[in-house]
């Protein structure tokens, strides 16, 4: 039966530090020096096929499969994880742990330095993956860090704070720019503190711990923008009637994408000597493309 499957989009930036562009970095500290480094690193993970990391006793993997264009990659991401069988051995039954993976779906789109990774919280939750791609991919790297970020829509963050009586914190995390045109106070600050102070990001809190915080749209909507597509956001805030303040991050509303998931089982296919026709080749395309389409 087929059903739709969702994705969550990563963006990932690319920051250098400038000790090391002064001294002898390979690449400049540009878009197109940026977007070098990126692809030297999904490169080498390709080369490698499969990269691990293991923080404390839980292993992630991640494993490339396919490419599907020039700009699209198809992986899969796994947590080990332990199951349980059980051994018939003559009249006696035992009980066995083996580990599993159960994968989630992957697309890299290497123009756009995005992941679409798939969304099952029985396996990782949204937050989960971004740090686990972070730190999976970071592992390859010696002379930069890539950051990532899950991306969400200006829209969720002033449907919420509109709908909210009282509002006591904004947090607003921003990595150095890189990719998208961002304009306003939010990239004058994140410049500024790259160029001044060699920062890699840069968070600015907002607060009024009697809740009389007024979020207005020409005092911050730069800053919405700008984590939204490069960082990240927080909110401390309550309705009316509720005792306590609760916080929000910018993961618990990230933007989700849809997939089917007969498109999904095409894909699988691809890397097993799979031919096609072009009609349903191109109409693949257009359903993985439409993952990195959204409006910001």
């Amino acid at each position: 039966m087929q059903k739709n499957i969702n994705f969550v989009l990563l963006q990932a930036n690319v920051v250098f530090n400038q000790q090391l562009t002064l001294f002898g970095n390979e690449f400049d500290d540009t878009k197109e020096g940026r977007n070098l480094a990126f692809h030297s690193v999904v490169e080498k993970f390709i080369e490698k096929k499969t990269i691990k990391i293991s923080p404390r006793i839980t292993e992630y993997v991640l494993v490339y499969k396919a490419e599907i264009t020039k700009d699209i990659l198809y992986c899969q991401l796994a947590k080990r994880t332990q199951m349980d069988t059980y051994k018939l051995t003559e009249n006696t039954i035992t009980q066995e742990s083996i580990d599993s993976y159960p994968p989630l779906d992957v697309f890299i789109n290497l123009k756009q330095q995005q992941f679409a990774v798939e969304l099952n919280t029985k396996i990782l939750s949204a937050s989960t993956i971004v740090t686990t791609i972070k730190n999976l991919m970071n592992s390859l790297v010696k002379d930069f860090n890539i950051f990532f970020n899950t991306i969400e829509s200006k829209k969720e963050f002033w449907e919420l704070v509109s709908s909210k009586e009282s509002i006591q914190e904004i947090s607003f995390d921003m990595v150095v720019p890189n990719f998208f045109g961002a304009t306003g106070a939010a990239k004058e600050l994140v410049s500024g503190a790259k160029l001044s102070l060699n920062a890699d990001s840069v968070e600015l809190s907002i607060k009024n711990k009697k809740g009389g915080l007024k979020a207005t749209l020409d005092a911050i909507d730069s800053y919405v923008k700008y984590s939204s597509a490069s960082g990240s956001w927080k909110l401390k805030i309550k309705s009316d009637g509720e005792a306590r303040y609760r916080t929000v991050s910018s993961t618990d509303c990230c933007l989700k994408k849809q997939i089917e998931s007969d498109i999904l089982d095409l894909v699988k296919k691809m890397d097993n000597n799979w031919q096609v026709d072009n009609a349903v080749y191109n109409g693949l395309l257009d359903k993985l493309n439409g993952l990195f389409d959204y409006e910001e």
